[in-house]
């Protein structure tokens, strides 16, 4: 057990689906992973996705929850982590309550979980729970200084499900995961969502002047802010 929670750990701090370009068309490959090592959890998990791209969600459903069958007890924000990745499988099914119990169930067990935390409003909003969903954007939000201890990629994706309609939540969301990205040292990348999060917030917002100024210190004489004209360009001087 303690050699299989070791694979699990090691999976999710080095991995994630857009990172392993292998995932796709990858049902044969991965089966037969499992197939030579059935003591393994970590090809259940990547055959899990790949039939998850393949369309295939029951069987890929199948393979998380064998998954989450080895995760002890004693691994809770590990099997959160399964959780919330059944409640995507769900999702993209089309099986929005499923997928709301799965994310229940995550934040059960983490209840900082940004990911889980963030889907689970784009859930509410997309069934006219806005306040709910509001509400939930908000407690991520709030806990945005321990978002470093989650998958990156996870985070923006669950950040771009949230509607257009929504833009002063989602640029608020899009804001603070710039200031990851930039602890990270992924300067570029947090420019870009600044960029983004001063285009989103409502004029007069100062979460939005925050964006601007923080854009213009990261693009410094290379590029402009000044050259964004719906945001900061009309709020910051030259």
């Amino acid at each position: 057990m303690a050699g299989t929670a070791g694979a699990l750990v090691l999976l999710f701090t080095a991995a994630t689906v857009k990172q392993v370009g292998v995932w796709r068309d990858s049902v044969t490959l991965w089966r037969q992973a499992a197939a030579a090592e059935p003591a393994s959890d970590v090809p259940i998990f990547y055959l899990g996705w790949a039939l998850a791209d393949a369309g295939r969600f029951d069987e890929a459903r199948e393979h998380f929850e064998r998954a989450l069958t080895r995760v002890p007890e004693e691994l809770p924000w590990l099997r959160a982590q399964f959780l919330l990745h059944l409640g995507i499988v769900e999702q993209r099914a089309g099986r929005p309550a499923a997928a709301g119990r799965r994310y229940h169930e995550a934040l059960r067990l983490d209840p900082e979980h940004p990911v889980a935390r963030i889907r689970l409003g784009v859930l509410m909003r997309e069934h006219g729970e806005r306040a709910a969903a509001e509400s939930e954007w908000a407690r991520a939000l709030a806990l945005s200084q321990e978002w470093n201890r989650y998958q990156v990629s996870e985070i923006r994706t669950a950040i771009e499900q949230i509607p257009p309609a929504e833009a002063g939540p989602r640029g608020r969301l899009a804001l603070a995961f710039a200031v990851l990205l930039e602890r990270h040292r992924a300067s570029a990348e947090a420019e870009e969502q600044y960029r983004l999060a001063a285009a989103l917030l409502p004029e007069g917002d100062p979460a939005q002047r925050e964006a601007c100024e923080r854009a213009r210190r990261l693009a410094g004489a290379r590029s402009p802010v000044s050259s964004h004209p719906t945001a900061c360009g009309a709020i910051l001087p030259r």
